[in-house]
């Protein structure tokens, strides 16, 4: 399962209103964390994502909208010669943090107790089993399931969080195949679009559902994509938002944060401390 902000309530609730972790592994969830110094302006975050009303109706905006794409798809849905032959079926391709699960309670642990990420951390609250479900996402995958819909999960926590992960899941009632959750390791690698090619041979996507834009398209999943180089791909992407692609609110952590090259490895990038230079200001 993925960088934690540090933007002021104020900005929180603006980028919200148009951005997209996603789900973080334990080796890139470090990569994206949040100096201490910053703890006041990340409290913010899991403040608003804990407790905003907003943050529940922007849930249930997408999983609505979700919703009336896929019964327009299915009414619409004529398949060609080669797919009744090939016996595609329709599927689904969900993130699981802060998509399907919510992970806010261990984003609150590390501002109450002033730390940052750690892989041990992280261990130690997946392993509960406890993460609440994101607002309308129950609903929404139960209910393409039980139309016949094919839901596979592309998450980029750890192998080793598996049966963590599917306990949590089934506690919490959603319908799901085991062998349907893609996690990241050794059998299926670290990037996203290597696991939809492993769907794609068999199964027509027919929409995808995340809070990063890296659970949408290979392009975003490029570290030398820059920020403004984002924002462009997102405009060519637009007519997609909505409806192929439906992106859940996360504001305190995602790919949109600055980093810069680590001082002992410049190949492993870092955030950026002082996010003043990145900030637009009328004086």
């Amino acid at each position: 399962m993925k960088k934690f902000i540090q933007l002021s309530i104020i900005s929180i609730f603006t980028l919200t209103a148009c951005n997209t972790t996603k789900d973080i592994t334990s080796d890139e969830i470090e990569e994206k964390a949040v100096s201490t110094s910053d703890q006041r302006n990340t409290g913010s975050a899991v403040y608003w994502q804990q407790n905003s009303a907003e943050y529940e109706a922007l849930c249930y905006q997408a999983f609505n909208s979700a919703q009336v794409y896929l019964n327009q798809f299915i009414d619409g849905f004529n398949p060609s010669e080669d797919e009744i032959n090939n016996e595609k079926k329709l599927t689904i391709v969900m993130d699981l943090d802060e998509t399907v699960l919510n992970n806010t309670p261990y984003n609150g642990y590390l501002v109450k107790n002033n730390l940052i990420f750690s892989p041990e951390t992280w261990r130690e609250w997946t392993m509960q089993a406890s993460a609440d479900l994101v607002p309308g996402a129950l609903e929404f995958i139960n209910g393409a399931t039980d139309a016949g819909i094919e839901i596979f999960f592309i998450s980029n926590r750890s192998q080793r969080e598996l049966p963590y992960t599917i306990q949590n899941l089934v506690e919490k009632g959603v319908k799901f195949s085991e062998e349907k959750i893609l996690l990241s390791g050794r059998d299926f690698g670290s990037k996203k679009q290597d696991r939809r090619n492993i769907i794609d041979p068999s199964y027509n996507i027919i929409m995808l559902i995340g809070d990063n834009l890296a659970d949408f398209h290979e392009v975003f999943e490029s570290e030398a994509i820059e920020l403004d180089q984002r924002k462009e791909l997102v405009n060519s992407f637009q007519n997609q938002f909505g409806k192929k692609f439906i992106i859940l609110p996360n504001v305190m952590y995602g790919d949109w944060m600055p980093t810069e090259p680590a001082e002992n490895d410049p190949n492993r990038p870092v955030p950026v401390k002082d996010l003043n230079p990145f900030i637009e200001s009328y004086k």
